[in-house]
């Protein structure tokens, strides 16, 4: 039996008020531990080695503010995949599309679409 539109959007509530919100919170200011608690909630701190690290995590956060600047619905998706090659080419991370569109979204959510292939 296919789920109803009403318990769906029940659902993301409860997901909105007991985690996702705290997140956002935490990602207005970036910090060593907010970042590291948004990659775990969406399952993609896996492509983040050494972000245990503060140092690491840190430059995270600093890619983040200045790929979150000056965005509209038409620039959104071009910030994303910036942010995305921001992340290869200073930290060498590879193939982080999804991560950085959920990061992003976190930190502003409109126009921030999360891209995942799930």
């Amino acid at each position: 039996m296919k789920p109803t539109f009403t318990y769906c959007a029940a659902r993301y509530l409860d997901v909105w008020l007991r985690k996702e919100s705290d997140l956002v919170q935490g990602l207005r200011s970036p910090t060593h531990k907010s970042i590291r608690a948004s990659l775990a909630h969406f399952n993609v701190s896996r492509g983040f080695s050494g972000i245990a690290n503060s140092q690491t995590s840190g430059k995270v956060a600093a890619l983040l503010l200045e790929h979150d600047r000056y965005v509209t619905p038409k620039t959104a998706p071009t910030r994303v995949v910036n942010f995305a090659s921001a992340l290869e080419s200073d930290l060498g991370y590879d193939n982080l599309l999804s991560a950085a569109s959920k990061l992003l979204w976190l930190r502003s959510r409109s126009p921030f679409v999360i891209f995942d292939n799930r």
